[in-house]
C-alpha cells in the first residue's frame, strides 16, 4: 500500500467518525427534547387540572339556518320612454309615487345642466315653501297676541281721553308705538318668503320654456314603488305573481299545482337607467305596487325538516340591508333541486334593486342567555334541565336551568328551571361569573 493509499483510507475513516459523531449528537438532541416535551405535557395537565375556567354569562342568539340565494318575485309594471335621450331621475330609488308622477325626465344630449339648473330651482322652491309655513304656523299665536294688545291698548287710550285724564296717556302712546312695530316686523318676516318663492318660481318658468322642446317628463300611470334597475325579467316577474297569487286564492285540490318554473327567470344583470340613453318605448323604470311580494329559495330536500306551508321564516340578505320575516306559501321537495316560496309585506323598497340576492334563510331563531354547552351538568335525557355553575360572593352554587336551543357547542338557557319552587329573585343574571369546567368544582367551594 502506498503513502497515497494511506493518507486516502485515514481521509477517509476521519469523515466516517465525525459523521457517526454528528448523528450521535442529532439523536441524543432528539431524546433531550422528547423527554422535556413530556416532562412540559405532564407538568401542564397537572396545572390545568386544578385550574379553574370561568367567563361571565352574557346574552346571545342561537339560530338554525342555510344560505342560498334569495329571488324576488313581483308585481312589476314597466315604465317606457316617451322621447330619445338621457334618463335622469326626478324620484329616489324606492321612493313611493302615485299615479300621474314625475319620476324622471329624458333630457337631449348637451341639455343636463339646463336640467341640473331646473332641479335645484325646484329643491330651493320646496324650501322656501316650507320655511314660509313654518314662520306662518310659529308665528299665529304670536300675532294673534299682539293684535289683542293693540286692540287693548287702542282702548285704554279712548277711556282716558273721554274721562280727561292724561296722566298715562304718553305710557299708553308709547306701548301702542312699540307693539305696531312688532306687528310690522312679524308681518314683514311673513311676506319675505312668500316674495324670495314668487322670484324663484318665475325663474323655474322661464327656465321650463327653454328646455321644454329638449326634455320630455316619464310620469307614472301606476301607483307605487319606483325603481330605475332593468333586467328584461318584468313580464315575467309579473306573470309569475300572479299565478302564485291565484293558487293561493284557489285551495281546490282539482286545480293544478303550483308549477316550479314560476321560480325562474333568465340570468339577466341589472341595469341601472340613471344616465343611461333611451329610445322612444324603451323601458326606463318600474313601479311595484307596495303590497304583498314573493321571494324564491332554492336548497337540498334535507335542510325542510322544519319548514312547511304556513311557517314563518326569517330571510337576511348577506349584507343584512334586507331583512324581512315570510310565509311559507309552497314548499317544492325534489331531492337537490328542492325549493319554496314565500310571501311577504314589507322591505319591498330594499329589495327593487335586484333580482335576487345572496342571504340566509333562518329556521330559528332564539335569543337570551347563552353559554358554553360543557358547562352544563346533569343534562336530563330529553335535553331540557340541567345546571350550571355559578360564582357568588366567591362560592361555587349550582342552578338548575332551561335549555331554550342549542348549536351543538353553545346553548341559549333560561334564568332558572321551570320546576324551580324559588319565586325570589333571578337564579342566573346577566354579568354572573360560571365555571366552564364545571366537573371540577363543588357545591360551596371557594373560588378565589
Amino acid at each position: 500500500m502506498t503513502s497515497e493509499d494511506r493518507n486516502a483510507l485515514k481521509e477517509a475513516q476521519r469523515k466516517a467518525q465525525k459523521k457517526n459523531k454528528i448523528f450521535l449528537g442529532i439523536k441524543i438532541g432528539v431524546f433531550i427534547a422528547v423527554i422535556g416535551m413530556l416532562v412540559f405535557l405532564i407538568v401542564h395537565k397537572g396545572n390545568a387540572k386544578g385550574r379553574i375556567r370561568t367567563d361571565f354569562i352574557q346574552t346571545g342568539v342561537i339560530d338554525e339556518y342555510f344560505s342560498s340565494d334569495l329571488t324576488f318575485i313581483r308585481t312589476e309594471y314597466e315604465i317606457t320612454s316617451p322621447g330619445e335621450g338621457k334618463v335622469i331621475p326626478k324620484v329616489n330609488e324606492g321612493d313611493k309615487v302615485s299615479a300621474g308622477s314625475i319620476i324622471a325626465y329624458v333630457v337631449k344630449e348637451g341639455y343636463e345642466e339646463e336640467l341640473k339648473k331646473l332641479r335645484e330651482l325646484e329643491s330651493k322652491i320646496a324650501v322656501a315653501n316650507n320655511a314660509s309655513s313654518y314662520v306662518g304656523s310659529e308665528t299665529n299665536v304670536e300675532l294673534a297676541s299682539i293684535n289683542e294688545e293693540i286692540a287693548n291698548l287702542r282702548r285704554k287710550i279712548t277711556m282716558l281721553t273721554l274721562s280727561g285724564d292724561i296722566s298715562l296717556y304718553s305710557r299708553y302712546k308709547q306701548e301702542l308705538e312699540t307693539a305696531l312695530e312688532i306687528k310690522n316686523n312679524i308681518l314683514l318676516n311673513i311676506e319675505a318668503p312668500n316674495e324670495y318663492v314668487k322670484k324663484l318660481k318665475a325663474e323655474y318658468d322661464t327656465v321650463y320654456k327653454g328646455l321644454r322642446n329638449y326634455m320630455k317628463e316619464v310620469i307614472s300611470d301606476k301607483s307605487g314603488v319606483v325603481s330605475f334597475y332593468i333586467d328584461g325579467n318584468q313580464n315575467v316577474s309579473s306573470l309569475n305573481a300572479m299565478k302564485i297569487s291565484e293558487y293561493q286564492k284557489n285551495s281546490s285540490e282539482d286545480l293544478l299545482k303550483l308549477d316550479k318554473n314560476v321560480i325562474s327567470f333568465s340570468n339577466n344583470e341589472m341595469k341601472y337607467m340613471y344616465g343611461q340613453n333611451v329610445s322612444h318605448g324603451d323601458v326606463v323604470a318600474r313601479i311595484t305596487p307596495d303590497v304583498s311580494y314573493y321571494i324564491a329559495v332554492r336548497c337540498a330536500e334535507n335542510q325542510l325538516s322544519s319548514v312547511s306551508e304556513g311557517t314563518n321564516i326569517l330571510l337576511k340578505s348577506a349584507n343584512r340591508d334586507y331583512s324581512v320575516t315570510a310565509r311559507v306559501v309552497e314548499v317544492f321537495k325534489d331531492g337537490k333541486d328542492s325549493a319554496i316560496i314565500l310571501e311577504a309585506s314589507c322591505g319591498i323598497s330594499s329589495s327593487l334593486s335586484f333580482r335576487s340576492v345572496e342571504g340566509d334563510v333562518i329556521l330559528s331563531y332564539t335569543e337570551g342567555i347563552k353559554v358554553v354547552k360543557r358547562c352544563l351538568s346533569e343534562i336530563d335525557s330529553a335535553g331540557v334541565t340541567a345546571r350550571i355553575a355559578i360564582v357568588r360572593s366567591g362560592y361555587v352554587e349550582f342552578v338548575y336551568v332551561n335549555i331554550l336551543a342549542s348549536d351543538g357547542e353553545y346553548v341559549i338557557i333560561n334564568s332558572k328551571s321551570n320546576l324551580s319552587q324559588d319565586e325570589e329573585g333571578i337564579s342566573v343574571r346577566i354579568n354572573d361569573l360560571y365555571v366552564i369546567n364545571q366537573e371540577d368544582v363543588k357545591e360551596g367551594q371557594i373560588i378565589e
